[in-house]
């Protein structure tokens, strides 16, 4: 599995947070103080280290884990997370990880810090205090910790991690995952718009690479109306880790017009008679998704080498 492991210091409430939001999201986590770490890092591909910026003590018990047990980043995928006041301060100490772990290439992130002089302790206060003198930078309460900051970080990160090494060849790919669409005939489609949300299982017409919807109407539309965007799930009931087959489709969605040509050769497809609906009490409504990206998960991908997780987008 492409397990993560997800380290942050505790000197910083902010710090901690965001290295919970970025586990939450990135999945397959682990997330632990620095003080707590593991001796060995083999089970994990991926490492995400979360510091709060404090002048000289930056990094501090991070640098100290890290020269400690000299672990090999060779095939592991380095993160380096810095919540702070200063983007460029960041770089200075990431760059010192990067040294450290002697890793060519590690991915960056910065998130802004809130500094609230109250919650600090005797002598966080004073290193950053002295911090501020040197780089002139007023010693006061200042930023704001936003989680929908955090929030874009840790999906930058998710899909940063998530990028495949070992890809199943496109051709191949989309034929698997037509043969999954059509062995089925139900998903769940998810529509919302601001604070509305839903969920709808429902049935489905697959035709040259796009999903049609035969609907009577429901609080569904209320994101369809509002929000082209639209995901997709299509998936088989879990027996094992050696067997998982599942599909999540991002798209686009846009509604027919009723009795349109469009509409009726759905109808037709569907084997109803048109006349027979028109003479319904009721409208049947019909919308379509066009998928922008695909995100299929098959077990059976590892059995010719290739990562089980594939993503294939639509859109080049």
């Amino acid at each position: 599995m492409n397990n993560t492991l997800v380290l942050y210091e505790s000197n910083s409430n902010t710090t901690r947070k965001a290295a919970e939001i970025i586990s939450f999201i990135v999945g397959n986590s682990k997330l632990l103080d620095v003080e707590n770490s593991p001796n060995s890092i083999d089970k994990y591909s991926n490492i995400v280290i979360a510091i709060p910026l404090l002048g000289k003590k930056t990094g501090d018990k991070t640098i100290k884990y890290l020269e400690k047990h000299n672990f090999d980043f060779t095939n592991k995928k380095l993160i380096v997370v810095c919540v702070g006041l200063s983007k460029k301060d960041g770089i200075q100490y990431s760059t010192q990880i990067q040294n450290i772990t002697k890793k060519a290439n590690i991915y960056y992130h910065f998130i802004h810090e809130e500094l609230v002089l109250s919650k600090l302790t005797q002598e966080d206060k004073s290193s950053i205090k002295n911090f501020s003198e040197i780089i002139n930078v007023p010693f006061k309460d200042m930023g704001e910790f936003k989680d929908t900051e955090a929030v874009k970080a840790a999906i930058n990160i998710k899909k940063y991690i998530d990028r495949q090494q070992k890809t199943v060849p496109k051709i191949e790919m989309k034929k698997s995952i037509d043969q999954f669409i059509k062995k089925h005939n139900t998903a769940t489609i998810a529509t919302g718009y601001e604070n509305f949300i839903r969920a709808t299982p429902i049935e489905y017409e697959y035709k040259d690479n796009v999903f049609y919807f035969i609907s009577e109407g429901g609080l569904k539309y209320v994101g369809i109306l509002q929000n082209k965007n639209i995901s997709i799930t299509i998936y088989e009931e879990y027996t094992g880790m050696d067997n998982l087959r599942g599909l999540q489709i991002t798209g686009n969605c846009q509604m027919i017009d009723t009795y349109s040509e469009e509409y009726e050769e759905i109808i037709n497809l569907k084997k109803l008679n048109l006349e027979y609906i028109k003479k319904l009490p009721i409208t049947l409504n019909i919308f379509k998704v066009i998928p922008i990206k695909y995100e299929y998960l098959n077990s059976n991908f590892k059995k010719n080498g290739y990562d089980a997780r594939q993503i294939l987008d639509c859109i080049d």
